[in-house]
């Protein structure tokens, strides 16, 4: 018996890479009992997270407030409007007075 447990102990040596989820302990049993092998995350959770991670861009971006080409054409106009000859003061602070 003693000989067979000493052939799977070395068969567990030669393992050089591991495959597995993110479930942390996972990871940590690789690193107390298999010296040798690397733990790499599984080609499925790779792509899951890719994925839940375009999700999350692709809805904070849907949720931003969008300006639109004709808001800031508008905006910008109304700006320049107020800057004009005369007394010269900017309506985004009150009584601003920009120099001539």
């Amino acid at each position: 018996m003693a000989s067979g447990s000493s052939n799977a102990a070395k068969r567990w040596q030669q393992v050089e890479i591991t495959a597995l989820d993110p479930f942390r302990d996972y990871k940590h049993a690789i690193d107390d009992h298999l010296d040798n092998a690397t733990a790499v995350l599984s080609p499925f959770h790779v792509v899951k997270l890719a994925a839940q991670a375009l999700d999350e861009a692709r809805s904070r971006v849907q949720q931003a407030p969008q300006a639109t080409a004709a808001g800031l054409a508008t905006r910008s106009t109304a700006f320049r409007r107020s800057c004009e000859p005369g007394p010269r003061t900017c309506p985004t602070s009150k009584n601003t007075v920009l120099p001539p």
